[in-house]
């Protein structure tokens, strides 16, 4: 135990660790920071996501008919009372000729408007006018793929002869259960989807990172022959292994503790217990289970620590056959971009018919498979070469 802890703290030394921190600072500014910073930016798509939660905290996870009949009467009335009111405080509508809301709707519905007419409209469509249109906007698309979706969405891809059969067979299914009720925003899934890969791909990029240099290090100047001369002997590969996995581990948990922390800034984890298929979801057509907002969390969890300790696993093998650090980045920038890609495949609306595999191949529930196959590749080779080293001759 006391030389797998020397050789954990051998990763975790500390320029290590701002190699690895700084290269995430990095990398979330340039891919990640927008998922957060410009999420409430998307005009109207914030205000769809916005009366979503609001429904899931009033009704719950699922809503009925007379639930939304009464949250959009409320609503709109509430909205178009405050219209009314910077309608009557802005000189400029008055300017213009509007003094309701629906002379405001008049002007918005001409074809040819004049400046002061364009600078009225927009009065309610920016922030002093608290997007009051945009919220409108919003309730109507909401109402609209309510009654749109079991109606003409789920329909059509039933009739179609287009819909492969296992398709149909899941179709039905949400048709007879009403899982098209769930209440789950569509850009709210989407943003949450694009964070995840990137995550993915900042998570695997810093385990290989941080336990690469490991055995590649100690080979560059021969540490590895003093090591094998010691009473220790020949495994302390093993030993340098075992510390790199756990490392793997804690990398991984690290990094879903910050940025999943990060993340909660957006809100969507009210969303938690609501299922993925719904009216509001036109993202994904349909997951191939009733799978929840927090359940395509935590699979996603066990997935990204499936990927990371297999990338972990392959970065000790390739370790193993470099006698220095540069020889171990050039085999590993292969290895990244195989895992980067097999992370924008695996996590791209996972388990749903928009999933990569499933339109590339047909065939569903891939996901687990791609990433257990890196897994079990890595920790295979990893066996074959602690079994080898006892063998070899190192003269």
């Amino acid at each position: 135990m006391r030389i797998i802890l020397n050789e954990f703290k051998k990763i975790w030394n500390i320029k290590l660790l701002l190699v690895a921190i700084i290269i995430g600072a990095l990398f979330y500014m340039i891919f990640m920071a927008d998922f957060i910073e410009g999420f409430k930016r998307n005009h109207s798509s914030i205000e769809e996501a916005e009366y979503a939660m609001k429904m899931t905290r009033s009704y719950g996870a699922m809503i009925t008919d007379k639930q939304l009949f009464e949250f959009m009467k409320k609503e709109r009335e509430a909205l178009i009372s405050e219209a009314e009111g910077y309608i009557n405080t802005f000189p400029i509508f008055s300017e213009v000729g509007i003094y309701k809301f629906k002379d405001y709707e008049d002007t918005y519905s001409k074809e040819d408007v004049t400046e002061r007419e364009y600078e009225a409209i927009w009065t309610l469509l920016r922030e002093k006018g608290n997007f009051v249109r945009f919220k409108l906007q919003a309730l109507d698309v909401l109402e609209e793929r309510y009654y749109n979706y079991p109606k003409y969405t789920l329909e059509r891809a039933l009739n179609s002869q287009d819909t492969p059969k296992r398709e149909s067979v899941r179709l039905q299914e949400i048709k007879e259960k009403e899982e098209y009720r769930n209440i789950m925003d569509g850009y709210s899934l989407e943003n949450t989807v694009s964070y995840s890969i990137y995550l993915a791909i900042l998570t695997v990029l810093t385990v290989l990172v941080l336990v690469s240099p490991l055995i590649a290090n100690d080979r560059s100047i021969n540490i590895n022959l003093l090591q094998y001369s010691s009473n220790n002997g020949r495994r302390i590969l093993l030993q340098q292994f075992i510390s790199i996995i756990i490392s793997a581990f804690m990398v991984t948990t690290l990094c879903v503790l910050i940025f999943g922390a990060i993340y909660t800034k957006n809100g969507t984890f009210v969303f938690w217990n609501n299922g993925l298929t719904s009216f509001l979801n036109f993202r994904a057509d349909f997951f191939w289970f009733d799978l929840s907002y927090g359940q395509y969390i935590i699979l996603y969890i066990l997935l990204l620590y499936t990927l990371a300790i297999g990338s972990a696993a392959l970065a000790f093998v390739v370790s193993r056959f470099s006698q220095n650090l540069i020889a171990v980045i050039m085999k590993l920038i292969p290895i990244f971009g195989i895992i980067a890609f097999t992370s924008f495949a695996v996590f791209l609306y996972t388990f749903s018919d928009k999933n990569f595999f499933y339109k590339f191949t047909g065939i569903p529930w891939l996901e687990p498979i791609a990433c257990g196959i890196i897994l079990l590749a890595g920790l295979t080779l990893s066996m074959y070469i602690l079994h080898r080293e006892k063998e070899i001759d190192v003269l």
